[in-house]
């Protein structure tokens, strides 16, 4: 929901219609008909959209509370609309949203208005949706394509007032969108479409009176475009509030560590942009296989390093990469410089200019990418929370789904819907509405954010440094004690300078990796930890060390099963959270890294629902320590299978309907450095519940 205290109400309404055959308005005689009753669900809140002058841009209220917006671009489930009836899946995909701590979701304007059942699982979520119309910059006049399209203004007057009317009712609209990056203002979008979105609107709310100019257009806010800035967008002389969310988006490629201190990360633009409407980069496969769903054997082959060749299915599938281009003083002959993000991982790390280094197995670069994906993202989100409602008022990821197996902005595969390192990235930093984080890179505060509607109150915060065997590295550090840190806002300290500073890299570190807990302590929600991995404090780190470790594989884990609860989820979906103990004996010579659960069955003839993590999120066990962990498996229907087109999915399907007794299942750890997967098969009575 929107605030950890105040969760969504829904109410059910049963709706028929009378007809009077005797035209005197008395439903008493029996010359009458009635329509069968509908059932109808609905929600009552107060949104407002006012623009904040000093934070610098649009903001939201809800019921008279200010709420940060974390949010996803949706494009749509499916690009041949195979799934754009299913109730599995729909939820799935946004109860994933949700568990990664997004609240809101933007449908963006180069899709569609999804089915009911999208807006249902929204409205039991409690995530905010900003549905576009569709038009895009793209096509519509300002890159590409013409600003008279379309070309049916009656079709699409209708269209428009169809679709005001279908989702009007749902509690979990905020905002429409008249296209995504239209511009200029006279042009786009088309004077009559611009009319029609205001016609409809106003005729599905014919009661209220229109708002002054710029503020909430009657019971939604009515944005005629995402990005203004002029035709390439960053002009900010050119920005309108009342026209568009923001004067830029962006940007889309991987960025250095220290770039998310800037006020725009990435930009390059001293501008006050405090709506980011688009920003993100790439994204692959969680596991090999989900790669193996759509590449095939002969084409599995990585990128090459530093921005080199890539294989053309890779290209098809439109591949984007994991390097940052960087400043050339050299010889303007010599190539140009870059760092990879993936390859900062490999054992053998070499940086010499223009080197050519071997690809690595696909699996290999696979776990170094989703490394560098979950850094990445994780910095993303914290660098945007840590200025809520300072220079921020939201941040929507670009693009938090896709409609068909690609290699670029999503959460998790298409295929299985299996969380990556982007999800865990952005988990570790928006999962929590209160968290504490710090900029690495920077003389820079540490920062105590606080999402939730209510304060956080007496936080104590305390920096510890760890090494790869998992010992401390010097004592811990208290940074500060009884904070108080008031509902949406953050707390930022001063971190002394050298050699005081807590959260510099220690001495000990600089030639291999280190792992910075920073903790949180109050008395009402205990203790809530950050993490970060350093090495070397250069703009290019290197993670060579984490390679080794997981070359090596020295690490060992146990797991302790303790729970199999059953639940739902949106739209009344039953669920089964499986719970357990990551345990790392205190005699351990290493650290756990990046540990994952998974349910799988002992033999293969199990089509399991979609698995979402819980409990414990920390990219490493220390040695010592038990971590409660778990997964959340998403039950369907035979009829409604949400995974369908996964390889070997029907075939399996079809096996579990024959099967007369239960399979054998077990829940599977997995980790950056584990020489092979721990396994603890789960009771009889978790099966069942596991099961059809």
């Amino acid at each position: 929901g929107l605030f950890d205290d105040d969760r969504q109400v829904l109410h059910e309404a049963v709706v028929t219609l009378e007809r009077d055959e005797n035209g005197d308005g008395s439903l008493e005689t029996t010359n009458h008909s009635t329509t069968p009753a509908q059932r109808v669900r609905f929600g009552a809140r107060i949104l407002e959209s006012p623009v904040d002058r000093d934070v610098g841009g649009r903001k939201v209220r809800a019921n008279g509370r200010d709420v940060y917006l974390v949010g996803g671009n949706w494009i749509a489930t499916d690009a041949m609309w195979r799934h754009s009836a299913s109730r599995a899946r729909y939820a799935a995909e946004l109860a994933l949203h949700a568990a990664a701590g997004f609240n809101a979701i933007r449908v963006w304007g180069g899709g569609v208005a999804e089915r009911d059942l999208f807006y249902d699982a929204c409205d039991d979520l409690g995530l905010l949706v900003y549905q576009e119309f569709w038009m895009s910059g793209d096509n519509n006049g300002r890159w590409a394509g013409s600003y008279d399209w379309p070309l049916d203004a009656e079709a699409y007057a209708a269209a428009v007032h169809d679709t005001v009317a279908r989702l009007r009712r749902h509690p979990s609209l905020w905002a429409f969108g008249g296209g995504n990056e239209l511009y200029p203002p006279a042009s786009s979008p088309p004077r009559f479409a611009d009319a029609a979105i205001r016609d409809a609107l106003g005729s599905a709310a014919s009661c209220a009176q229109p708002p002054p100019q710029g503020d909430s257009y009657y019971y939604w806010l009515y944005m005629p475009s995402s990005m203004d800035g002029g035709v390439t967008g960053g002009n900010a002389s050119l920005h309108d509030d009342t026209y568009a969310l923001a004067p830029k988006d962006g940007p889309y490629g991987m960025l250095l560590p220290e770039a998310w201190r800037e006020r725009n990360p990435g930009m390059g633009l001293d501008v006050r942009m405090a709506f980011q409407p688009e920003i993100g980069a790439a994204s692959v496969p969680a596991t090999l296989d989900g790669l193996k769903a759509f590449v095939p054997p002969a084409n599995l082959t990585p990128p090459a390093r530093d921005n080199g060749p890539v294989d053309g299915v890779w290209g098809f599938h439109n591949y984007l990469g994991f390097t940052t281009q960087l400043e050339n003083d050299d010889d303007a002959e010599q190539p140009p410089a870059y760092y990879d993000h993936a390859y900062a991982y490999t054992p053998d790390d070499k940086r010499t200019r223009g080197q050519v280094v071997a690809p690595p197995p696909p699996g290999e670069w696979l776990a170094w990418a989703n490394a560098a994906l979950y850094q990445q993202n994780q910095l993303l989100f914290e660098s945007h929370t840590s200025r809520i409602f300072n220079s921020s008022t939201a941040v929507f990821f670009w693009k938090s789904q896709s409609p068909w197996p690609a290699l670029r902005g999503y959460l998790y595969d298409w295929y299985t819907l299996r969380a990556n390192g982007v999800w865990r990235g952005a988990r570790r930093a928006a999962g929590n509405l209160r968290s504490p984080r710090v900029d690495l890179y920077a003389l820079s505060p540490a920062t105590l954010a606080n999402r939730g509607a209510t304060p956080w109150a007496e936080v104590s915060l305390v920096a510890s440094w760890f090494d790869l065997a998992g010992l401390p590295v010097g004592p811990p550090s208290s940074i500060a004690s009884g904070v108080d840190v008031a509902p949406a806002s953050a707390a930022r300290f001063i971190v002394p300078t050298p050699p005081d500073d807590v959260t510099r890299v220690p001495d000990d570190c600089a030639a291999t990796v280190c792992f910075l807990r920073l903790r949180a302590t109050d008395p009402e929600y205990g203790d809530v930890d950050a993490w970060y991995w350093r090495g070397a404090p250069t703009a290019t780190p290197s993670y060579a060390a984490l390679g080794a470790l997981r070359e090596s594989r020295g690490a060992t884990a146990r797991i302790v099963v303790r729970e199999c609860t059953p639940s739902t989820t949106a739209l009344a979906l039953r669920t089964v959270d499986v719970t357990a103990d990551v345990v790392v004996d205190a005699l351990t010579q290493e650290l756990l890294v990046f540990p994952e659960l998974a349910i799988e069955a002992v033999d293969d003839d199990v089509a399991l629902g979609v698995q979402i993590p819980s409990g414990e999120d920390a990219p490493v066990v220390l040695p010592g320590a038990a971590s409660r962990r778990g997964v959340e498996v998403i039950l369907y229907d035979h009829d409604d299978d949400p995974l369908e087109f996964a390889p070997g999915r029907r075939r399996r399907t079809r096996a579990a309907g024959r099967r007369g007794e239960l399979p054998a299942l077990a829940i599977v750890l997995t980790a950056w450095n584990l020489p092979e997967p721990v396994v603890a098969p789960l009771s009889e009575e978790c099966v069942r519940r596991l099961v059809w």
